[in-house]
């Protein structure tokens, strides 16, 4: 895992516009998905942030883990809120991060 979290956010958000220039539809669809399923109902968004999180942990996501880690930072999530979050991910099966300083990096990636 690179180190430089920021970079990494810039580089995700830098590859999704260009996903979104050569692949207009598909970007827009999945903008609205997500955009739709994060928007509070019975879950806030924040607490969808944290879901995101663990399963990004789980899926093995560099990107999708600062992505999600950065959203929740925005939504009021606190740094333990989103230890907790990973831990639940590494008990299920995402204990490769261990081997990374994700845990160390987190308030790096923060707002």
């Amino acid at each position: 895992m690179k180190t430089n979290v920021r970079e990494m956010l810039k580089e995700f958000t830098v590859g999704m516009k260009d996903f979104g220039k050569s692949n207009a539809d598909y970007a827009v669809a999945f903008g609205q998905l997500l955009g739709t399923t994060l928007k509070p109902k019975r879950l806030s968004t924040k607490q969808k942030e944290l879901i995101s999180i663990g399963i990004a942990v789980h899926t093995r996501c560099e990107y999708c883990v600062v992505f999600h880690v950065h959203n929740a930072f925005k939504c009021g999530a606190s740094r333990d809120e989103i230890l907790e979050a990973a831990f639940v991910a590494v008990c299920m099966g995402g204990g490769w991060w261990s081997k990374y300083d994700l845990f160390g990096n987190i308030s790096k990636i923060s707002c």
